[in-house]
């Protein structure tokens, strides 16, 4: 399939064309395309659902026709034993249950959220105790990191940002 979306980029077929002749979303198009021929050797030896992207491994399942991200992985152990409860779970899983403090830092008295955007690790906040930093923490997942949802959720929680 990818050959042939990437033929028909390639012979003028606008992209809004192709999406509604695979009837795919333009996010599906991309992720599909932009897959080497390397990266998709790498992955044949990856459980389903399971993608390696530089030094990450991140779980993505199509689900009501738009591909999902479930989160990334810094070892494949991680991903699998997430991939595991995500399928046991029908794809629905809280994300407490297997994040415990990832993405949250103690420093002195107060609770990093610091997540690696594009290649960098950044502070999203800074809060004040430990459960309050958990449960930004596992919203900001549910919206896969939207920082604009930040103000909005740090509301919802009571909080304010340090």
């Amino acid at each position: 399939m990818k050959t042939k979306l990437i033929n028909e980029l390639k012979n003028g077929e606008t992209i809004d064309n192709v999406c509604r002749k695979y009837n795919i979303s333009f996010a599906e198009l991309m992720f599909i395309t932009s897959q080497s021929k390397n990266s998709q050797k790498k992955n044949e030896k990856l459980p389903p659902h399971i993608y390696r992207k530089h030094h990450l491994y991140t779980i993505k399942n199509k689900i009501n026709d738009e591909c999902v991200c479930f989160g990334e992985f810094r070892t494949l152990k991680e991903a699998n034993k997430v991939l595991r409860m995500l399928i046991a779970n029908n794809w629905e899983l809280d994300p407490a249950r297997y994040l415990n403090m990832k993405y949250i830092h103690k420093r002195k008295n107060d609770y990093l959220i610091l997540k690696c955007i594009d290649g960098e690790q950044k502070r999203i906040c800074k809060i004040g105790n430990k459960s309050d930093a958990i449960k930004i923490r596992d919203a900001l997942v549910k919206v896969d990191w939207d920082l604009d949802y930040l103000p909005l959720i740090c509301r919802q929680v009571g909080v304010l940002l340090i």
